[in-house]
């Protein structure tokens, strides 16, 4: 079980850093930052599998293409990041885009990928270790991933970034769960602003989630020669996480919008307590208002303008009236 390592030192810090895999049962061979023609003039037998992380130049994706016969299109797929998550079938390969998730800032990772009868091409702007696990067990002389096939490495790839999706929703689940024990607590504005936030979190999730399980879903169909039929059942685990993720998603969006109608709510009561308070103020001044405009009227003959006890009589009146309103609301439970 023979290993080799090459690595070039003379790499340019924004060029794309590319890692090459030659593996079989018996043996693997890794080379970092090499010249592809090196790696094409091997007659070694097994799998080859190119990663490049960082942004490809015209050269390297002009070389992919002439040697693997990669049609245009997907080569401008490459080039214009941010396509949707797909997988499109050409002659002699696959063409898969899909998104992952950094573990730690939860960024959006765009993986491309060209999968082949005997290699796999997987290209990325960031690598951020996404793949690390896989390239491990390539490693390991006892691994699966070595006595299978380029389809086998394309599902082991596949389940590395629906799997890295895990993290951010458990991570969203906890702020969800937050929020609800602090629906009490929070001012209304950093609550709105927390509940948009998780929101767009997740339809983002949802939407790359719901791509990666059509993309899968189209290749466990057994339609396409390329997938053997040993790697279906591996594949149909991954589309089982999927819908896990998406039964996450759907059970996190009803619990914020039942948090949001809880919100709404208590900001109607709130609005309701403060109409009740003001509507008991108005009701308590309309007769107190009606008493002072019948004795601010100016006549000269009117009963009580010349009584002694006419102004004292009034507030008597007046108070007599706001206690006998505040006595009736209360019997009526309005207050």
């Amino acid at each position: 079980m023979p290993t080799t390592t090459h690595s070039n030192e003379h790499i340019p810090e924004q060029a794309a850093q590319i890692t090459v895999f030659q593996y079989s049962p018996d043996a693997i061979a890794v080379q970092s930052g090499t010249s592809l023609y090196s790696v094409w003039q091997s007659q070694d037998p097994g799998v080859t599998w190119i990663h490049s992380s960082g942004p490809p130049d015209s050269d390297f994706l002009d070389q992919l293409a002439a040697h693997y016969n990669l049609h245009p299109l997907s080569i401008e797929d490459v080039i214009h990041s941010g396509q949707r998550s797909k997988l499109e079938t050409y002659d002699e390969y696959l063409f898969l885009s899909l998104y992952a998730l950094d573990a730690e800032t939860q960024q959006r990772l765009e993986v491309n990928m060209f999968v082949g009868g005997d290699y796999v091409i997987t290209l990325m702007p960031d690598d951020k270790g996404l793949f690390a696990p896989v390239q491990e067990m390539l490693k390991h002389g006892n691994s699966n991933l070595r006595k299978m096939g380029s389809d086998f490495l394309c599902y082991s790839l596949c389940d590395r970034i629906i799997d890295s999706v895990f993290p951010a929703l458990e991570q969203v689940g906890k702020e969800v769960f937050e929020i609800e024990d602090q629906i009490f607590s929070i001012t209304r504005d950093a609550m709105a602003s927390k509940l948009h936030h998780l929101r767009v979190r997740l339809w983002a999730l949802e939407r790359d989630i719901t791509g990666a399980q059509e993309v899968i879903e189209d290749m466990r169909t057994g339609e396409i020669a390329l997938i053997k039929e040993s790697t279906l059942v591996y594949l149909r685990d991954c589309y089982d996480h999927t819908l896990q993720q998406l039964h996450s998603t759907e059970a996190y969006r009803q619990i914020t919008a039942s948090i949001l109608e809880s919100y709404l709510s208590l900001a109607n009561n709130e609005m309701n307590e403060v109409i009740k308070v003001l509507t008991v103020i108005s009701t308590i001044f309309i007769p107190l208002t009606f008493i002072t405009s019948v004795y601010g009227m100016n006549f000269t003959y009117m009963p009580e303008l010349g009584h002694r006890f006419g102004y004292p009589g009034v507030w008597i009146l007046m108070i007599a009236v706001t206690a006998g309103l505040l006595m009736f609301y209360r019997r009526k439970n309005w207050l």
